[in-house]
């Protein structure tokens, strides 16, 4: 299953969850999947984006959504009260691991938190943290995965660059795949990533990632870039491994 049909899934899964009736059918076939998912190690469903977007919704979530128009309701309300908490979670988070105020135990604490509460940002800083051995956390690729997965899911754009390096590099366990990299950051690119902008640029310049030679494109990833006042060094940070 390539990244783009994992993408179509989820789309579809979280716009019939909106739907009374339908919902019902969809989510009782989510809570057979999350059964076998249950089933399978950690590792496999994180190089699938699908597998990881069921495997974090939770199984409350699913039987409410058995309810029609109540469960709907009951969820959105749920939902918009603790992304709401989350961001307070992550900005308090972001402080404690900053260097004027640094205290890894509480920043990790904190941003677990805040990803429990769905947020993508959280997700995506502890994704970091795990493949970077950041915030005092041992280096575990496998959970850093996971992790963008989630964030993922949650339409973070700095995940999805990252998913897209990991793709076009064969990194953490995943199989190199110039198709899925060049999704992944087109879809970046779309949500106004500088870093994916960037590499798409140098791809367009050097007939990378599958594209054929083409400057004026190539100029126009350079020009997203620069409008964002993104140095190109920073650029090339995102571009490790």
């Amino acid at each position: 299953m390539d990244v783009q049909l994992q993408v179509s899934f989820i789309q579809w899964d979280q716009t019939v969850d909106r739907l009374p009736f339908l919902s019902t059918a969809t989510n009782l076939l989510d809570i057979f999947i999350k059964c076998v998912l249950s089933l399978v190690g950690t590792e496999i469903i994180a190089k699938n984006r699908y597998y990881t977007y069921l495997n974090d919704k939770s199984f409350s979530k699913c039987v409410v959504l058995l309810f029609p128009f109540f469960g709907s309701i009951l969820i959105f309300l749920h939902e918009f009260y603790a992304a709401h908490e989350a961001k307070k979670l992550f900005e308090i988070a972001e402080q404690y691991a900053d260097d004027d105020l640094s205290d890894d135990k509480i920043a990790v604490k904190l941003f677990e938190k805040a990803a429990l509460g769905g947020s993508p940002q959280a997700l995506c800083s502890l994704g970091i943290a795990y493949e970077e051995g950041l915030l005092g956390l041992t280096v575990d690729p496998g959970k850093a995965l996971f992790l963008y997965q989630q964030a993922a899911c949650h339409e973070d754009i700095n995940a999805i660059f990252y998913l897209a390096v990991a793709y076009e590099k064969g990194h953490w366990g995943l199989q190199a795949s110039l198709k899925e990299a060049l999704y992944l950051y087109q879809q970046a690119a779309k949500r106004v990533s500088p870093e994916a902008h960037f590499r798409l640029g140098v791809a367009n310049q050097k007939c990378e990632l599958g594209l054929k030679k083409d400057e004026s494109q190539a100029e126009l990833h350079y020009n997203v870039v620069m409008d964002n006042n993104h140095f190109w060094e920073h650029v090339e940070t995102g571009l490790k491994k």
